[in-house]
């Protein structure tokens, strides 16, 4: 029993001793949709993050319906571009986004 006991402490210890498995980091996601000016959803628009503290890109592209989302996420403030063949390439300055769906609209 007291081996038991012995045990479980130390793999008890062994978490809290560990600064990764000790600490929790927040991540937050961002999503949002891409419309034209004309209110219809860009399909297929590269959609590019950028973390202003560090300088992070995280890339990613819209679906069919217009829609972009990013998961895992530090949280802080991005600047978020979007472009799309034909169209007026858009950048939005930093803001400070936790959970948050944006519309971003684009024209020719």
């Amino acid at each position: 029993m007291r081996f038991k006991l012995a045990v479980l402490i130390f793999v008890c210890s062994l978490f809290l001793l560990h600064p990764h498995m000790s600490q929790a980091q927040a991540t937050t996601s961002l999503g949002g949709h891409v419309v034209d000016a004309g209110g219809a959803s860009v399909a297929g628009a590269d959609v590019t993050l950028t973390l202003t503290t560090t300088g992070t890109v995280r890339t990613g592209k819209t679906n069919q319906s217009g829609e972009y989302q990013f998961s895992q996420l530090l949280p802080g403030k991005y600047d978020i571009e979007v472009a799309s063949p034909g169209l007026r390439r858009r950048k939005r300055p930093a803001s400070s986004f936790w959970s948050v769906n944006r519309l971003l609209s684009i024209s020719r």
